[in-house]
């Protein structure tokens, strides 16, 4: 048993981080402290840096606005590129027929098609949108929220592997 110096409390030695120079080689305060004390630490300094830049930023505007309209004309594909995939995103969420393929979607499959749970089902993008897929009824499969956000914008189909495993 080890007693803290932040929580005062007595603990076992598995509650406390090694350190070399302590003649125990256990440090002074329990795992939990040193966690909320970095915990308080990082924001502060997040709060410390963002005003910091922010400072950054207001000094030097011109350069930087500069700097970004030299890339821009020198980067015309690239520009094009993040135009065209933010208007294919703005346009991906509110119309009728997506809707109606979206439901049409989630009544044909009743389970996620990686994990094979029904709850939090979500429409996934097997070409997601911001590389170029589309809102159509060959792009969607239905996945559980938690294995839709592990997929991020990778593309995979899990659609072939569910109908190889359920014999449809």
């Amino acid at each position: 048993m080890k007693t803290c110096k932040l929580c005062s409390k007595s603990l076992s030695i598995d509650n406390f981080y090694t350190h070399h120079s302590n003649k125990d080689r256990l440090r002074t305060a329990c795992k939990e402290c040193l966690k909320l004390k970095d915990a308080e630490r990082y924001q502060r300094s997040k709060v410390r840096k963002a005003e910091t830049n922010s400072l950054w930023y207001q000094q030097n505007k011109e350069s930087v606005l500069n700097r970004s309209r030299q890339w821009q004309a020198n980067n015309p594909e690239k520009i094009r590129a993040k135009r065209w995939r933010r208007r294919t995103v703005s346009k991906s969420v509110f119309s009728d027929d997506q809707t109606f393929s979206q439901k049409f979607i989630r009544d044909l499959y009743t389970e996620c098609l990686r994990c094979g749970t029904a709850i939090d089902l979500t429409i996934d993008h097997v070409l997601p949108l911001s590389l170029g897929g589309t809102n159509t009824l060959g792009n969607y499969q239905v996945l559980c929220r938690p294995c839709n956000s592990s997929k991020g914008v990778a593309i995979v189909d899990y659609r072939t592997e569910w109908h190889a495993r359920t014999d449809i």
